[in-house]
């Protein structure tokens, strides 16, 4: 057999592994929809894109909680799927927000470099967060397996556990801009978001 075949793997990271492919295409999905709900919500005097800012990055948060709970013997559909959902909308929430807000005030000819810095950004931080994640997956499963026999059991609630911490620090950076948003975020009618309609290129 393959060296990391998921037979080899826990059942909670067997799960996780089809989850991750399948919350890209949920979170493209909801990112779609929401520039609809973005744009209407963006369009209205009183509100602003703080407010799915803000819910997003809590709905991400949440998603990111709930998936640090999940077990050695977790079931996909009753432990996985439901924060992957939950945390698919705040993202998508969260990115077609943070865009509008972003090309919001931007002169016409500087509207391709605000893309492209905004795109940036966004891989930028993307490619840190998994990083960052990643290393504290190794080094808390790494730290698990040095406390006890080398078993298969050991492995997976080490495996379980380092994963449980990942999700716990990136449901803390989302709080972080949950916070963000909530304190940098003007509540006020954006001049671009004010007219009949508003197009907003989400970057996949």
């Amino acid at each position: 057999m393959a060296r990391g075949a998921p037979r080899n793997r826990p059942p909670a990271t067997r799960a996780w592994t089809p989850a991750l492919n399948r919350n890209h295409w949920i979170d493209h999905e909801s990112s779609d929809s929401n520039v609809k709900l973005v744009s209407r919500v963006g369009s209205t005097s009183c509100v602003g894109p703080r407010v799915p800012m803000t819910t997003g990055a809590l709905l991400a948060a949440t998603g990111m909680f709930w998936l640090s709970a999940v077990t050695v013997h977790a079931n996909y559909f009753a432990d996985v799927l439901g924060p992957l959902v939950v945390l698919a909308i705040g993202l998508g929430m969260a990115f077609v927000s943070t865009s509008v807000t972003a090309i919001s005030g931007v002169q016409p000819n500087e509207s391709g470099l605000a893309s492209a810095l905004l795109s940036v950004g966004r891989q930028l931080g993307g490619s840190l967060g998994i990083a960052i994640m990643g290393t504290i997956a190794t080094t808390v499963t790494r730290n698990q397996l040095a406390t006890g026999p080398f078993t298969h059991a050991a492995v997976n609630r080490a495996l379980t556990t380092g994963f449980s911490a990942a999700f716990e620090i990136a449901g803390l950076i989302a709080l972080a801009g949950f916070v963000t948003a909530l304190v940098a975020v003007r509540h006020r009618q954006s001049p671009a978001i004010a007219g009949p309609s508003v197009e907003v290129e989400v970057a996949a």
